[in-house]
């Protein structure tokens, strides 16, 4: 009678199926902030705007001619690069939200300086959030400290510790 094993060997697991998962779970960590920003950084539509007003006036389709389209007055080359050509060929023959969907993209690649002065005026920040206008301080808040030197040498404070064992 010979005695064969009724189990089956088992066999260490295999590194490559565990190394594919590792390699497809850690890119979508590196790829998925750079697809562009989440909701949380979005600015909100009225902020958008409010951008537009002051780039033009509000008309999110404008073409005057002068290279600059849409209410956000993107340039062709930053429609291109920002995948805008996606929602149609020109910023302006886009809708005001695939607009502001390239717009984001922009924002987060380049910050609100992509629209210098409208964005200042709209106060769109980075993160896609409205700040509030810097208010100018009125004066100190707390009155300098005085000098308790006299003479014209300034007194170093003691500086020494005591230390209890």
């Amino acid at each position: 009678m010979n005695a064969r094993p009724r189990h089956r060997r088992t066999t260490p697991p295999r590194l490559l199926p565990s190394l594919c998962i590792a390699l497809t779970v850690g890119s979508f960590g590196i790829v998925l902030p750079l697809l562009g920003p989440g909701v949380s950084d979005a600015a909100s539509g009225t902020t958008w705007d409010r951008v537009a007003r002051c780039e033009s006036g509000g008309n999110w389709s404008l073409n005057t001619g002068n290279g600059n389209y849409g209410g956000l007055q993107f340039t062709q080359p930053t429609w291109v690069a920002y995948r805008g050509t996606a929602y149609a060929p020109r910023a302006d023959l886009a809708s005001r939200a695939e607009q502001i969907t390239v717009a984001e993209a922009l924002l987060a690649r380049q910050g609100p300086g992509a629209w210098p002065v409208c964005s200042a005026r709209a106060h769109l920040t980075r993160d896609g959030g409205q700040s509030e206008p810097a208010r100018r301080p009125s004066g100190p808040r707390h009155a300098a400290p005085k000098s308790r030197s006299r003479g014209g040498t300034a007194q170093r404070p003691d500086r020494s510790c005591t230390v209890n064992d």
